[in-house]
């Protein structure tokens, strides 16, 4: 920026360093852009307002640092940053703003309410049909024009009068008139007329031309801007295309605007019709008119000039100068003032009926522009989206790379937001994963009716009834976790997103937390405190996923704009406040510890028969667990290049992690039983096997394999005896009760009833 940007301050009329010593002056800091250091308004505003100030004794000065080109690779989109990067640092450097109206949407956030401070008479002044697109930004005024520009075609009087035509009011009579002339001029050996110039260069002007030719097939005056995929569009495009295949030439279409100002103000006898912005004392040849429509009374300009705004960082007692201020430079005397001596367009509606004015203007003209803005909040980047905006419809109109429906298709993708869901218009995959989640959440809400079915008793002894409640819903919720990949993004679906996972995790491990604990090898009192308050466990960790994700709301994610290699933007979620990032951390580093304390505690009852096969299953559970981690941690890292496989892919993995906490946790537990009465008969023989040779073991066969030689007990430090304490609950088939002794009927007093063989928490 400072190799490209050349400043110079508009001293004031007033002697700055003597108006410095009086205490009671207050010095107001303007910015401003301008193309040219000399002939550029805001002089004669900040002249004009600090005569006022000194001829009304009000101490107020402005300065301005004008911003204008030192090269020829400055353009106003540079400048915008160097106001915006002020104002996003809350700097009170700069009080007053003057920006280019197409950036009140990124300006505005930063700029006051004029609402609360202007009157009503004041702001009524003012045309509400431009205003209204121009200076106000979620139904605040955040700035007022000070300077007007508008498209408008300059008709070559003396070729029309010619051939006998009037000014065309429609496209299709600009056409045939257009053609008849270049007949007739051919004719006569004219070859090289400029019949119509077009305005579609490569840059913003080709975008205000595009955007204004749209508008002027709208189906009325009344009619809002034409959708881009709509046949109003379609035929607009057409129209731009058959202009310049047929009375224009892509050179025509691409003349510079010097060419143009200098035809403009001279008489031209090769140019018939020129597009350019409204400009004072021209050429008597040509004649100032409006842009055809598709039929009469139809018309549209692109609205440009500079807005006047006051910034929310500054002091109060600055504050109320630059209100002073402002309130001067857009007040009426001044606005007629400048129509008059330099024919600067206003957007006062009542000055275009005052005859002074209209001496000076054509009035009647200017009261029959039909206004549109440049859609310039309908991305956070204008520049670049004008940018591609123009690139796509050149592609139509100069290379024919491209046909209109997929220019049009290409447009609408710039703005559009794609979201995962169950059209099939990108992908199938939404549809498939969707209905899939429906019928894995249906197959998960009927099979909690098997806990209340007697003959299954015998498949819920592991855990108490209300926890098999819990691991089931836990599975839903994290199926419902799956389902929020779907549909639009918002900040409350960006919460709900962890909240569900966190919450959906702890119901399907906490549990199983819970039994390990209790079935500890070696009984202790906090496993059996566990035991008996199993509910105020469980919360403990229910009210830790409550205030954590209750945290995230202090500091809101925010929806990100991504963009696939097809060019197609979709959004995520994303922290950007580093304390939010430590408490989702921390979240995450919880859960990952109660894995790893699960899986430690799996080890340690790995061969406690009470628990053997659960212990199997769940083990299976964890470790889908564990890869659906490594599988996300890895999609956080890896760039997946297309919209749909992105949210596909999360969606799928939340199906997997969900389906496999239900199906080894839950589901698993019918299989198993049911193995088992098909195996009835042989399990029964065994039974009675080990009830005869019963008598015969010794008690030291059943706890051989956690017998260990005495001076293996003794070890040197304190790691090897943990280490052989491990290795001693790791071999145990057994746990021993509170005393320390071995509750052996658990392991060896078998019945027929499966529900008896191991009694249900």
């Amino acid at each position: 920026m400072k190799n490209i940007i050349h400043t110079c301050r508009k001293p004031s009329v007033v002697d700055k360093g003597n108006a410095s010593k009086e205490s009671n002056t207050t010095i107001i800091n303007a910015i401003g852009f301008a193309f040219n250091e000399v002939a550029h308004l805001y002089s004669v505003l900040i002249d004009n307002f600090n005569n006022y100030s000194k001829e009304n004794n009000l101490n107020i000065i402005i300065n301005i640092d004008l911003f204008t080109r030192n090269n020829a690779s400055l353009v106003e989109s540079s400048f915008i940053l160097t106001e915006e990067s002020y104002l996003k640092r809350k700097s009170d450097k700069y009080d007053i703003y003057f920006y280019d109206n197409i950036y009140t949407p990124r300006l505005g956030p930063y700029l006051i309410d004029l609402n609360n401070y202007l009157s009503k008479q004041h702001i009524d002044m003012y045309d509400e049909k431009i205003i209204s697109q121009i200076g106000y930004l979620n139904n605040k005024l955040v700035g007022l024009p000070v300077s007007l520009d508008i498209s408008v075609i300059y008709a070559n009087l003396s070729i029309l009068n010619k051939y006998n035509k009037r000014i065309p009011t429609t496209w299709n009579e600009f056409l045939n008139t257009t053609k008849y002339i270049k007949e007739q001029e051919k004719e006569l050996n004219n070859n090289e007329p400029v019949l119509y110039n077009g305005l579609f260069p490569e840059n913003e002007l080709g975008s205000c031309s595009i955007y204004e030719f749209i508008y002027t097939f709208r189906n009325s005056k009344e009619s809002l801007y034409p959708e881009i995929k709509s046949q109003e569009t379609i035929n607009a495009l057409k129209m731009i295309k058959t202009l310049k295949n047929e009375i224009s030439s892509d050179i025509n279409f691409h003349i510079s605007e010097d060419v143009i100002f200098e035809n403009i103000y001279s008489s031209n006898e090769n140019s018939l019709f020129l597009k350019f912005w409204y400009m004072p004392d021209i050429d008597p040849s040509y004649k100032i008119a409006l842009l055809p429509g598709w039929k009469e009374g139809i018309s549209g300009s692109v609205i440009g000039g500079d807005n006047i705004g006051i910034s929310k960082y500054i002091s109060e007692k600055k504050k109320d100068a630059a209100l002073i201020a402002l309130k001067y430079i857009t007040s009426k005397d001044l606005q007629k003032k400048n129509v008059l001596e330099r024919r600067v367009l206003t957007s006062i509606k009542d000055l275009y009926d005052d005859e002074d004015v209209c001496k000076t203007i054509n009035c009647s003209l200017l009261k029959n522009v039909q206004p549109i803005v440049r859609p310039t909040n309908i991305t956070d980047d204008y520049d670049e989206y004008s940018l591609k905006y123009r690139n796509i419809i050149y592609k139509y109109l100069y290379t024919n790379e491209i046909t209109i429906s997929e220019a049009l298709d290409q447009i609408n993708d710039l703005t559009r937001i794609f979201y995962f869901t169950i059209t099939t218009e990108d992908s199938i995959l939404g549809l498939i994963l969707f209905v899939l989640s429906l019928i894995i959440i249906a197959i998960m809400i009927l099979s909690i009716s098997f806990l209340f079915i007697k003959r299954f008793n015998s498949c819920f002894i592991f855990l108490p009834l209300d926890f098999w409640l819990l691991i089931v819903l836990g599975s839903i919720i994290l199926m419902l976790r799956a389902l929020t990949e779907f549909g639009k993004v918002s900040l409350t679906l960006c919460h709900t997103k962890p909240l569900f996972l966190s919450i959906g995790t702890t119901f399907s491990l906490i549990p199983i937390l819970y039994k390990l604990i209790i079935s500890f090898p070696e009984k202790n009192k906090f496993s059996n405190w566990i035991s008996i308050h199993r509910w105020i466990f469980i919360s403990i960790f229910i009210i830790y996923d409550i205030i954590f994700n209750g945290i995230t709301f202090i500091k809101p994610y925010t929806v990100d704009k991504q963009m696939d290699n097809e060019k197609r933007n979709y959004q995520i979620c994303i922290f950007t406040n580093k304390f939010i990032q430590i408490i989702f951390s921390t979240m995450t580093v919880f859960k990952y510890m109660i894995i790893i304390i699960i899986i430690f505690l799996i080890y340690l009852e790995w061969n406690i028969k009470e628990i053997y096969h659960d212990l199997r299953f769940i083990i299976s559970g964890i470790s889908i667990n564990i890869l659906c981690i490594i599988i996300l941690g890895l999609i956080d890292k890896i760039k997946i290049y297309n919209y749909v496989n992105y949210f596909a892919t999360y969606t799928f993995i939340f199906i997997i992690y969900a389906v496999s906490n239900y199906f080894f946790f839950y589901l698993l537990k019918f299989a198993h039983i049911l193995t088992r009465k098909i195996n009835k008969e042989n399990e029964n023989n065994m039974i009675k096997k080990l009830k005869n040779n019963f008598h015969t073991v010794e008690p030291t066969a059943i706890i051989k394999s956690v017998s260990y030689d005495d001076s293996q007990s003794h070890y040197s430090n304190t790691l090897s005896k943990l280490s052989y304490k491990i290795k001693e609950y790791h071999n145990k088939k057994i746990i021993d009760d509170v005393d320390g002794t071995n509750n052996e009927n658990i392991s060896i007093n078998f019945s027929q009833n499966d529900s008896e063989i191991f009694p249900r928490n």
